[in-house]
């Protein structure tokens, strides 16, 4: 196992530039201890991916996320939570609108939810979202 690493920065890199939905990625509880930094580009992630334990440390994460999945059942709201983060200072999300351009209902909808789950957090203090084709 990695016990000791502290940042881990996962990359997928597609061709064709329209973004991948994996199968769920998962780590286990205590899989990353000493992790701070966690940054995950090319593929659609969410924060209950991260089991409470898994990254007690991390300070900072940053992932992607298409909104239009939420409103076609591939996540729920309730995967943006990030209570189990307790360490959670910083976080910065792309959101993916692919092909599909997303209305603006449904983009505020995603970030009124990540907004809110930020604030609600103790110790999250800076979040960025940003838009990307």
């Amino acid at each position: 196992m990695l016990q000791a690493l502290r940042i881990l920065e996962v990359i997928v890199d597609d061709d064709d530039d329209d973004i991948q939905v994996l199968e769920r990625f998962m780590v286990g509880p205590d899989a990353f201890p000493c992790a701070r930094d966690c940054r995950f580009y090319g593929f659609l992630t969410v924060p209950s991916m991260l089991p409470r334990g898994a990254m007690p440390r991390l300070e900072g994460f940053s992932f992607s996320i298409r909104p239009q999945d939420f409103f076609q059942g591939e996540f729920t709201t309730d995967d943006l939570a990030l209570d189990h983060l307790p360490s959670l200072r910083w976080l910065s999300v792309n959101l993916y609108q692919g092909k599909e351009k997303i209305d603006e209902e449904m983009e505020m909808k995603v970030k009124e939810r990540l907004r809110q789950e930020a604030d609600d957090h103790p110790s999250v203090n800076i979040y960025n979202f940003f838009l990307v084709d």
